[in-house]
């Protein structure tokens, strides 16, 4: 059974023949035969071809090129990206998706023209050796490197991390090839093609949703007690860098003497600066009060009435006040959602001219959310959480923090005139928690499935 559009978590055990033709794809793939991936119908609504490294041979890459668009990609994980000296294609990713690419590269001692089908098998079981350095990559090349997210399909539900998910589940160093088909008109191939293409060729063809609902129920790749995944956050958890640290009073914690102040520099981005704010002991705590905080310039410093984030900020700080315990990660470098302070002025002007927030965004050529939360559960992993109570409406924070999380605490909402749109639009285009009073629901007959406890006040 091929179920490519539903966007819900599990909650009850896959239909039979589903987990059947997942388990044929992942045996094709540990046997090194390429699979058949196909993305959500309402995200790209494509279909990649997949092959791991081990498998991949010229006839193998040859047929991709053929039958794709002929940008073949390297799937893989942080630590060789990092050991190969293979940056991000650019500091400031506008990509819709997210999609994480590095600069592209050859390697050195095979390539000729780079651009053969043996010349991209060759790069791309180089990936395999970490005996390799980043002396032995050439940069730009012909091979496009895609760095896949730690938590994989939890974290991102992208063909990069479907192929960093498959190599998981089948065994295999994650290290593979994905390319994006296309029919012979050039348009990308939709499901029905996909299908027949597939029986054509005897290519298993599987969904990102149901890989993930399949290594969620069978695996135990999201587990992050199992060793592979200790390992991989262990790697990622050596680049945190702790810059500072200070104990500090703070005005709003009335019954609080002192807290601990710690500055961290970003994994992910370098840029980044995460200023962990910690009462109390938390090092081996469970269900730890935590929030996880995008710098606001205008809605913390001037009080702007346009977003609600310094009101969110201001509301965990009183709420730590009551608790024993908790961590506030304050992510600087966040502003707007990712896309900067300037760029923030001027899709606040272009909601004044009527888009709404996401609107906006893309209209100045940026994501709708262009942030990475996941140098916040690393922080948390340093300072030895063992898993939190979550303040948030946002289920991308949720994603990113994976297993850490314990409970979800909805963040009330605090609409006004000014916000209102704004706060609509963050429930209903990023399906955020939050929940208005009836006086601002556009259609108070709509039935609402979110949990937070708003304010009363009138949105007028």
């Amino acid at each position: 059974m091929y179920s490519p559009s539903s966007k819900g978590s599990v909650t009850t055990e896959m239909d039979p023949q589903e987990k059947e033709s997942i388990e044929r794809a992942i045996n094709a793939f540990k046997d090194g035969k390429m699979v058949m991936v196909m993305d959500r119908l309402d995200r790209e609504n494509e279909c990649d071809f997949v092959i791991s490294a081990h498998g991949c041979t010229n006839k193998d890459m040859a047929f991709m090129i053929r039958h794709s668009t002929g940008i073949v990609c390297v799937v893989t994980d942080k630590k060789r990206l990092d050991a190969f000296g293979l940056h991000v294609a650019t500091p400031n990713n506008t990509d819709s998706n997210g999609t994480n690419f590095h600069v592209a590269t050859d390697y050195k001692p095979t390539t000729t023209t780079g651009v053969s089908a043996s010349d991209r098998v060759n790069t791309l079981k180089a990936f395999l050796d970490l005996n390799n350095s980043a002396d032995d990559f050439s940069k730009p090349g012909h091979m496009f490197p895609l760095g896949a997210r730690p938590g994989g399909l939890t974290e991102r539900d992208g063909h990069t991390e479907s192929a960093y998910d498959l190599c998981r589940v089948a065994g295999l160093e994650t290290v593979a090839a994905i390319a994006e088909m296309i029919n012979d008109d050039g348009e990308m191939m939709r499901l029905d093609d996909c299908k027949a293409f597939a029986k054509k060729h005897n290519i298993p063809l599987i969904s990102t949703v149901s890989l993930k609902e399949y290594a969620i129920q069978y695996s135990d790749i999201y587990n992050i007690n199992s060793p592979a995944v200790k390992s991989t956050v262990e790697d990622d958890k050596a680049h945190i860098e702790l810059l500072s640290s200070c104990r500090v009073p703070l005005h709003p914690l009335r019954t609080t003497t002192y807290c601990n102040l710690r500055l961290y520099r970003g994994c992910s981005d370098p840029s980044l600066e995460i200023v962990a704010l910690i009462k109390g002991n938390v090092e081996g705590e469970s269900r730890v009060p935590v929030r996880v905080h995008s710098e606001c310039f205008t809605g913390e410093v001037l009080h702007s009435m346009k977003c609600d984030c310094g009101d969110q900020l201001l509301h965990f700080l009183i709420s730590l006040d009551e608790e024993e315990r908790g961590v506030l990660l304050y992510i600087r470098g966040q502003e707007g959602r990712g896309i900067g302070l300037a760029n923030k002025i001027k899709a606040y002007d272009l909601q004044d001219h009527g888009l709404d927030t996401v609107e906006s965004n893309i209209k100045l050529g940026y994501a709708p959310d262009c942030r990475d939360f996941t140098d916040a559960r690393l922080v948390l992993e340093d300072l030895g959480v063992t898993s939190v109570m979550l303040y948030t409406n946002n289920p991308m924070k949720v994603a990113a923090l994976g297993e850490l999380v314990a409970e979800v605490k909805p963040v009330p909402a605090t609409p006004n005139h000014y916000n209102i749109d704004y706060l609509r639009t963050k429930q209903k285009k990023f399906h955020h928690l939050t929940v208005l009073p009836k006086s601002c629901n556009d259609d108070e007959s709509e039935e609402s499935t979110s949990v937070t406890t708003a304010s009363e006040e009138e949105c007028v």
